[in-house]
């Protein structure tokens, strides 16, 4: 969000988002929304949506590192890890007309930029993690992971609890992650603003931990529905502790403490036995 301004029954709403196929974790672009409130209904417009030209690199700023090369090498690999915001440059000694590539590792989100001083190969603005370019000076080449997002935030899981007033509608989505339309799902929730809790599948869970991260970035509440979708009516306890426990375990601190039973089926130690692991 950018900034939001009211007069006269309008609401006009500057806010930095993304397309809609193009992962959470990239902002690309600006868009302008005229709200109306004034109807009985309110009606939203989009007044403009214009690319982010130019992204600023973050800051502050680590060391720089410089990367050596082995006798006789003609390539090398640097690794290390940065904190949302934080910048670290790595410098190349190369000369004017040298090919140079440099790749980078990390999520989409994050894009490499290359300069020296006012001659820049590529910046963070053109999106890439491959660069390969016939450098035009010689000099120490500045090569700079640079994220085009805002930090996802990951917050503590609540329980939704209705307002003082008006009527409250729970949305629920079961069964999931799935690689393709809970993404499809969230994109819609963002879209208008609205909340819902995902009570997904332990072993689904395990293996899509990006959408996990997603679903508790965007404000979600997640929770469990045990590991395989198993039928808790008629396990035994040492069956149940390990479909509800491991569950609970793979979504650790993103866990609500609720437990949705499959098909709805429950036997006389259901609840007694949910409780022990803080579900209810």
């Amino acid at each position: 969000m950018d900034r939001i301004s009211v007069q006269d029954g309008l609401i006009e709403v500057s806010l930095f988002d993304r397309a809609l196929d193009e992962p959470f974790t990239i902002i690309s672009r600006h868009t302008m929304l005229e709200i109306d409130v004034s109807a009985a209904a309110p009606r939203v417009t989009v007044i403009s949506t214009e690319p982010i030209e130019d992204l600023p690199l973050p800051g502050p700023e680590r060391p720089e590192l410089a990367v050596r090369f082995d006798p006789g090498a003609v390539s090398a690999t640097q690794s290390g890890s940065i904190d949302f915001r934080e910048r670290q440059t790595y410098t190349v000694q190369a000369s004017e007309g040298q090919p140079f590539t440099a790749t980078l590792d990390a999520p989409l989100g994050v894009w490499l930029d290359v300069r020296l001083d006012d001659s820049v190969v590529t910046s963070a603005a053109q999106r890439s993690q491959l660069v390969t370019a016939e450098l035009p000076a010689s000099g120490p080449w500045k090569a700079s992971p640079a994220p085009s997002t805002t930090a996802p935030i990951v917050r503590p899981p609540r329980l939704v609890t209705p307002d003082d007033e008006g009527a409250v509608v729970y949305l629920t989505f079961d069964d999931g992650p799935h690689p393709v339309y809970t993404p499809q799902v969230l994109d819609v929730l963002a879209r208008y603003g609205a909340r819902a809790t995902f009570f997904v599948v332990g072993s689904l869970a395990q293996a899509y931990p990006d959408i996990i991260q997603r679903i508790a970035a965007e404000g979600h509440t997640i929770a469990n529905h045990t590991w395989n979708h198993e039928d808790l009516a008629g396990l035994s306890r040492a069956a149940f502790d390990e479909t509800v426990g491991r569950t609970q375990a793979i979504l650790a601190d993103l866990a609500t403490p609720c437990l949705r039973p499959p098909y709805g089926s429950v036997d006389a130690f259901t609840r007694e036995w949910a409780s022990s692991h803080g579900c209810r």
